[in-house]
């Protein structure tokens, strides 16, 4: 059995520290630099668990191998994650005037977790410029990390550089890394002709770049001058988180906060001094991680469907080695988000809808009685869809037939029922926003996969929500974490794995969208239902109507004289007929509610477009390989997985003004 189909225990998303400092560290200053560091990380290891934490390091002399060797040590046990700024041999080369520091790169380098060896920047083959490449694994470190740590004295500040030769000067050091990750990656060269940022650099992208620590370090070079922004005065293994700036495409703006020295006690508890717009993000990967971590019985039965769905149905297909171990990883992650996101679908939308009929509805709910040994769940828009009819009737049946006690009782009790779930339970704990976050890490996660699979290192982080970065910016920066994993792959491939892309998106999305004869997929599922919440809605509204109509006919009849009935017959019979009409009008807008809220006439619209896209691009796949070398075919799967990107945007911002709320059942 293949390594990526065997059942596994969710995984947790990374949470990346990204690391960044000086080669000359003042030797008097390391103890309390190690003290300081060993807070720091400790703190985020508590916070987040040992599972999630990753040090991305390139584990040069100095500062990098301190980081790296107290991340890796008993005490912390965090993973480490080696990245080499150009081919490996190329930099072992640079760290031959110190012995013990290659020997300690050597053995830090062979116990990381996971190692990236960055390409040369395009153009830099033959020059070999060693700053273009630190630059690029600058723009890594900005780019990929949640947390960066930078182990610096303060001093040549990149803002504060008056000319080009200065900033030359310092290009890829540390400063240079801090001035990319508040301000713009695409300022520098090693980003903008990158393989691995391909098409990630617009000037109007306003992705955050995430908090910065700037852990003070004294180095030999200024003899232990230190400086910091912050308003107190600072020592070593003292951190000072840095104020946020908004990128923008001219020059940044800041945003009237200054840096601030972190207090012994805060630097175990970073989350909770970071500013609102961070602090979410990390409190929504925490909250995801938890979710993982405890799935239950139904969610690991589902996580563990889901990685299957993903796998080929050929082991062999997979890339062998390590290559296919980060692709296990990959599917992993992104089965753990699905798994989540289905937790809370159920739980809102139910599992017997949408459905080809009433007898597929029960078909559904039989499979899982007798599959799963549980009962299907109903929903909770099942229950608010329901409340209307019930509301409806109950009033009329104590409005109509004598004004008993229970109808009024069960006429007040069932709005407040409804209100009562709506906030205790969904809203509080965000069932709707989660589905929905969920789903869209899930479908992030998905293209992540068959982008590296085809031998592309693009980050679906630079190219996902973008327009919707206030409200789902968290999602961008969760893929963060895999977008490395992804990246390894890519690049360890020689060339992209047709027959696995083919075979588990392509082919496989195109089944989903359109089915196998093209007319039983969710295409045609969304249709069906459709018509039959139409048919049902205006079947009931037309009984509703008809029932009115009789109730007026009745009346004029015994008006008129043409009717002579007794009027305590009367009476009854106009009562059962407007609470049958009520009742009926009641029933036709719980269908009406249901079919709006599940959006099928939306989603008929949206999957019937991404259906014909994966169409056309399946006849472009399954075209011989040699009428379609790899660089057509990666550039035909990276232009596939932003169309499905830009779909699943479409899909979150349309579901967002769906609100599944507690009046609806009132």
């Amino acid at each position: 059995m293949s390594v990526t189909s065997q059942a596994e225990p969710a995984k947790p998303f990374p949470v990346i520290v990204g690391v960044s400092g000086h080669r000359d560290i003042l030797p008097d200053a390391e103890r309390a630099l190690r003290d300081s560091l060993r807070c720091v990380l400790g703190g985020l290891k508590q916070t987040f668990g040992a599972d999630a934490i990753c040090v991305l390091s390139a584990l040069a002399k100095g500062a990098d191998q301190l980081v790296a060797e107290i991340a890796t040590a008993p005490d912390l046990g965090l993973r480490l994650i080696a990245v080499s700024p150009m081919p490996l041999d190329d930099y072992r080369v640079t760290l031959n005037d110190d012995p013990h520091a290659a020997a300690v790169f050597d053995r830090l380098w062979s116990d990381a977790h996971l190692r990236l060896v960055l390409p040369w920047v395009a153009g830099n083959e033959r020059q070999r410029d060693h700053k273009l490449q630190y630059e690029q694994v600058g723009a890594v470190l900005s780019r990929y990390s949640h947390v960066l740590l930078a182990l610096w004295d303060g001093q040549g500040d990149w803002e504060g550089l008056a000319t080009p030769k200065e900033q030359e000067a310092v290009r890829g050091g540390t400063a240079h890394v801090l001035h990319l990750r508040r301000f713009a990656e695409r300022e520098a060269r090693g980003f903008r002709h990158s393989k691995v940022f391909k098409d990630a650099g617009s000037r109007l992208d306003l992705a955050r770049g995430g908090p910065a620590l700037h852990v003070v370090t004294p180095r030999q070079k200024t003899g232990g001058t230190v400086a910091s922004g912050s308003a107190e005065a600072v020592r070593a293994g003292d951190c000072v988180l840095l104020r946020p700036y908004a990128k923008s495409a001219d020059r940044p703006k800041d945003t009237g906060k200054i840096d601030r020295k972190l207090h012994e006690g805060e630097k175990a508890c970073l989350l909770s001094t970071l500013i609102d717009e961070s602090r979410q993000d990390f409190t929504r990967i925490r909250e995801l991680n938890h979710a993982v971590r405890n799935f239950g019985r139904i969610d690991r039965a589902v996580h563990t469907r889901q990685i299957r769905y993903l796998c080929p149905k050929d082991p062999a297909t997979d890339p062998p080695g390590e290559a296919g171990i980060h692709l296990a990883l990959l599917r992993n992650l992104q089965a753990g988000a699905d798994a989540a996101a289905q937790s809370y679908q159920r739980s809102l939308l139910g599992e017997y809808l949408p459905a080809m009929g009433i007898r597929s509805m029960l078909g559904k709910g039989w499979k899982i009685m007798r599959e799963e040994r549980r009962w299907p769940c109903l929903g909770v828009l099942f229950l608010f869809a329901a409340l209307v009819p019930v509301t409806v009737l109950l009033f009329e049946t104590y409005a109509h037939h004598g004004r008993g006690l229970w109808p009024l009782i069960g006429y007040v009790a069932a709005p407040v029922l409804g209100f009562s779930v709506y906030h205790a339970v969904v809203e509080r704990g965000e069932w709707q926003n989660r589905f929905q976050d969920y789903r869209a890490l899930a479908e992030g996660m998905r293209v992540q996969i068959f982008w590296a699979a085809s031998a592309v290192p693009s980050a679906v982080s630079d190219h996902y929500l973008r327009l919707q970065r206030d409200e789902l910016g968290w999602v961008q920066f969760a893929l963060r974490g895999p977008a490395l994993w992804a990246a390894v792959l890519a690049l360890e491939l020689p060339g992209p794995c047709r027959p696995l892309v083919n075979e588990c998106w392509i082919e496989d999305q195109c089944r989903f969208f359109q089915g196998e004869d093209g007319k039983s997929g969710r295409v045609a599922l969304n249709q069906t239902a459709l018509r039959g919440s139409n048919f049902w809605s205006d079947s009931f509204t037309g009984i509703g109507l008809g029932l009115s109509m009789l109730l007026l006919v009745l009346e004029l009849s015994q008006r008129a004289g043409w009717a002579s009935l007794s009027p305590h017959f009367l009476e009854a019979v106009q009562d059962w007929l407007l609470l049958l009409a009520a009742g009926a009008g009641g029933i036709a807008a719980a269908f009406i509610i249901s079919r709006e809220r599940r959006a099928y006439e939306a989603h008929v619209h949206s999957y019937h477009a991404l259906g014909g896209i994966f169409a056309q691009a399946k006849a472009e796949a399954l075209k011989p390989p040699c009428t379609t070398d790899a660089q057509e075919y990666q550039t035909l799967v990276f232009d596939l997985g932003r169309e499905a990107l830009a779909e699943n945007a479409a899909w979150l911002q349309d579901h967002r003004r769906r609100r599944i709320e507690h009046h609806q059942g009132v």
